[in-house]
Formats: structure tokens, sequence, C-alpha cells
């Protein structure tokens, strides 16, 4: 597959320019062990003449193709004699991801890097660094993200969620009696016969006379019922254990589930106790004597477990949390604590894009509307979007343009047909967060020949966001699904707690979690999206989590062809 060339790579994000000279970004040189870019920089902090930023980057040699990567750097400022202006004295790379690139190499390019970009002797003014911080212009930190709070359902004892996107939407099974419901986290069907409801979980029938409950397990499932479930796929033992409550809800919600009263254990080197018997992540911090849980990459605190909770920044939460031990019990929440090593990593690897070069002749999108085309405004521009199709479809400037996959598609109709965009709608750059399009400004046209288009999009495209200085999934807006053929929802909801896998490659995906059922009869299953292109990579940067207090399968999840 042909990859960008460093002539052809025009940089995706509109960052702030740490340097008055007029030079035009990227610039490229070639160092021992490849050709080095260096990306328009985004500086994030000027404090006591140092400037600490971003920077994305790509390298090559001859033998590999193009791998972007990215860097923090730190550097010092002095002033030159009496004047306003200042002149770079040093430059540090405080960390640096070129996924694949091996430790030895790594380490040269950094060390290049660094004297290269010291070599150009950059000079500017305090007030021109201060002023590219204060616009905010970086365009990887996310500005307008949700933060509300979502209910949040405390339980002591082994409980599960099972969430309903919106209002119930039934469908009937053929010619049968048997409805159900299409929008529910699990598979739940209406039986006429019996008169009651029966809940597929994990790997249990449960039954109830009224769907909001209560549930209890079901001893005699009709064989009618049990025969629309293929239960192949075996979740693990843990998954498999009867729950004693099943919540069905239709709000944002989230569950804590303790196995009794909560059972606190101190982490070693802080101030922080954590609670071991609940599959979530909650904290009590000593000195404030506040809770604190992690949903999604999104921090909570309260003064009481079953009180209000409110939303608390990754960025201001007490130091105790960047004290704790990467090898406890909790390590692995270090990378949404802002200023942590891991939280640094997380916020350079949202910034890798996933590139590929698109043949235009080969590349098709065919996209379905639910009834004629349906278009409402995308709020802050003059775009429209349409409300009803099964992909993402902007009407810009009386043109259409479709994305899909990573991949932008014009058109001169809502129906097509459908060709390769060779660019993507002007004011992509201005969608705000509550749109339910958003995500695509993260996909990008680079440039672009007769025969193939280059594109590339980076983890934002599938709800993975860096805010307040650490990595988060979803904007926190709830968006309407769309059920037309299939189910099409959008991003997963509160009570899926979504957990971040940094991938070893550069690529992030965000797939449609195991539905854990195939019936039979003809029921269309949910969507699972179309067939992923060649170059995404498959493993997910956020996943649904397995835990026992989370949805058990986690069905009608976002599927991985629909990204709006």
């Amino acid at each position: 597959m042909k990859m960008l060339t460093l002539v052809q790579a025009a940089i995706f994000l509109a960052l702030t320019f740490v340097s008055s000279q007029t030079e035009q970004w990227p610039r490229s040189f070639t160092g021992s062990k490849g050709t080095i870019t260096i990306y328009d920089p985004e500086a994030v902090n000027f404090q006591g003449g140092v400037l600490e930023g971003r920077d994305a980057i790509s390298f090559s040699t001859s033998e590999t193709s193009m791998i972007f990567g990215a860097l923090s750097f730190s550097a010092a400022f002095s002033k030159v004699g009496t004047t306003d202006s200042l002149i770079m004295k040093s430059f540090t790379i405080t960390a640096m991801r070129l996924p694949g690139v091996d430790d030895a190499t790594l380490f040269v390019v950094k060390q290049e890097i660094e004297a290269e970009i010291l070599g150009w002797r950059v000079k500017t003014t305090a007030a021109h660094l201060s002023d590219g911080i204060k616009s905010g212009s970086g365009g990887i930190a996310s500005k307008d993200l949700n933060t509300d709070s979502p209910k949040i359902l405390v339980r002591y004892q082994t409980a599960q969620l099972v969430i309903v996107d919106g209002d119930l939407i039934w469908e009937k099974i053929n010619d049968t009696d048997i409805k159900y419901v299409v929008n529910s986290s699990s598979p739940m069907f209406s039986d006429v016969v019996t008169e009651k409801y029966y809940l597929w979980l994990g790997k249990n029938w449960y039954s109830s006379k009224v769907i909001t409950g209560p549930w209890s397990l079901s001893v005699s499932t009709p064989n009618y019922i049990t025969g629309l479930i293929d239960s192949s796929d075996s979740p693990s033992q843990e998954r498999s254990k009867p729950v004693k409550e099943i919540i069905v809800t239709d709000k944002p919600s989230e569950l804590i589930s303790f196995d009794g009263q909560p059972a606190w254990e101190p982490l070693s080197g802080n101030d922080l106790l954590y609670a071991n018997n609940t599959a979530n992540d909650v904290f009590m911090e000593i000195a404030s004597q506040r809770y604190f849980v992690v949903f999604n990459g999104r921090w909570y605190s309260s003064t009481a477990l079953d009180g209000q909770w409110e939303y608390r920044a990754a960025n201001a939460l007490p130091t105790s949390f960047s004290q704790i031990d990467s090898g406890s019990a909790k390590g692995h929440l270090l990378k949404f604590v802002a200023g942590t090593p891991q939280s640094r990593n997380a916020v350079l690897d949202a910034q890798i894009p996933t590139v590929a070069a698109v043949e235009k002749s080969k590349a098709t999108l065919a996209v379905t509307y639910k009834g004629d085309p349906w278009f409402e405004n995308v709020s802050g521009t003059n775009m429209k979007y349409a409300v009803n199709a099964s992909t993402t479809v902007i009407l810009s400037d009386n043109r259409y343009y479709a994305c899909d996959n990573g991949i932008w598609f014009v058109s001169a109709s809502a129906t097509g047909p459908w060709i390769v965009s060779d660019s993507r709608p002007d004011e992509v750059d201005n969608i705000p967060s509550s749109s339910p399009v958003y995500n695509v400004k993260y996909v990008y046209v680079y440039s672009a020949t007769p025969s193939y288009v280059y594109v590339g999009y980076t983890p934002g495209y599938h709800g993975v966001y860096v805010y307040n200085a650490a990595v988060v999934y979803g904007t926190g807006w709830h968006y309407n699904a769309w059920y037309g053929h299939h189910y099409y929802p959008m991003y997963y909801p509160p009570g899926f707690h979504v957990y971040y896998r940094p991938h070893s490659y550069h690529g992030y995906a965000y797939h449609a979690p195991y539905h854990g059922y195939t019936p039979s009869h003809s029921v269309p299953r949910h969507s699972v999206g179309r067939p992923a292109p060649v170059y995404r990579h498959s493993t997910p940067a956020f996943s649904p989590s397995s835990h026992s207090s989370s949805p058990a399968s986690g069905h009608g999840g976002r599927s991985s062809g629909r990204h709006r």
C-alpha cells in the first residue's frame, strides 16, 4: 500500500507557532537513522522563561514507510540584551513516542531532534508565546466536552445495568408473538404466552412481569426463547455468575456495585484508600474525606457514596493520585491523572494518526436513509448533517460529503453516486462536541493525486479525546441513535465502564464489543458496522470492561462502521 511521502504529508493539526519566524511547517532533515519531519508545535505552558509543549513528528527510512509519532518538550528561553526578544537556549524532549521503532534508534532520533531544533536559534517574544497559549488553538486538546455527571447508582450487592438507548424499540420476530428490544445493551424479549419478559445476561436467563423489574433468575425459560440465543461464546466464569439485582435504565447512568459494604485497603505511599470488593475504581481520599471514582477516564467526587457526584478535572485531582505506585493494584489509572508519565504518553498517542493511501477507483460507498434524507443544522456552522443516514453525511456549499471508515466521499446528491473526495468541508474544524458529527473533524485529507487520496484519522474519530491534559472516552453528550434496517447506536453511553488499552502501534480503533447472541428466525442483529478498511488497526484504545457491575456483554454498542 502506498503511504504518505514527506512532501505530501500536510499536518492535520492546527497548532500554535512557538516561533515568530516565517518558515513554513513542517520542516524535515536527514538524520543518521532516517528522515525526520517536525510539524508545527503546540505551546502548552510558558512560565519562568520555560516553554512546555507538544509536537507531531514523522520518521522514515529507505526500508520503512513513514511512521507518525509525537513528543513533549521543554525549551528554555533567555532575553536578548535589554529588548523584549527571547532566544532559545536549550531544548529537551521530555517524552517521545514512535511506535514500532526500537529503543536504540529512538534514542538517536531523540538526540538528533534536540540538536536540530536548538540549531534553529529560535527567536520570539514572551508576549508571542503567552498569546499562543491563551489562544487555545492547539488541535489536540478538546475544549467543550460535557462534564455533567451521569446518574451514579450504588449497590451493596452484585448488580448489573441494562441500558436502553432511548425509548424502547420493539421488533417482532417473523410471524411469532415474540418481540425483542432492538436498542438494549442485553438481549431482552417479550412473550405473550407466558406474559413475561426474558433477559439474557452473561450466561443466565432472567424473567420479570414488568420490564423495569424486579428481575429474578429464570428456571423455566421456554425453549422457543432460549433457542433465539447462540450461547457458544462463553463469557468468563465471573461474568457467568448470577447477579442479585438488575437495573434497567434509559438514562445516562453508571453503576458502582460492592460485594457487601465497602472494604477499604490503603495504597502504599499516599493518602488514598481503595475499595477492594468492587470491580469499579473507587477511592477515599483521607485528607479531604471525599470519595472518588473514574468512568471512561473521567473523575467524579462526592462526600457520600449515595450523595451528589461532581466532575473533577484530571489536572485538578489531589496530589495523592499522582503518587499512586505504577505497580500497585490501581497503577493502571495513572494514565487518567494529568502530569504523570503514563498520562503524557496517552496524550501523545492521541496525536498520532492512522494514515493510508486510498485508491480512488476502488473505494466505494452506499448510503441508506430511513425515509427521505433529512438534514438539520450543525450548530456554529453553515453546514447541515443528515439525521437519518447510515453514515455521516454533511451538506456544505451545496455539496454532500460523507465520512465513512476514515474516508471522505463527495457527491452532488444526498443519495449519490459517491466518489472519494480530495478535500473535506471547510467548516469541519468548527463542529462543536455537542454535535453528533463531532468526531469527523478528526478525519483528514492530506493530499491527492489522480489515482490516490492520502487520508488519516486520529483517535478522536473513535471517541478518544484529550481533556484537561488526560485522555477520556466520549464527548459526554448523548446523541440519538438511528434505526433503519439495523440499529445504529452512537458512542457507548455511560454504564459500559469503558477502559483504556493503548495500542502498541499508532492506530486506534473502536470496535463493537461481544454481542453475545445470534438470534435465529432471521431476527435482524444489532449493527456491527461495515468491514474495517485494511489500514485500520484493530486493537481498541478504549474497550468495554468485562466487570460484573457493567453490562455483561455490551450488546448494542457503538458500531465500528458508524462513527458519527
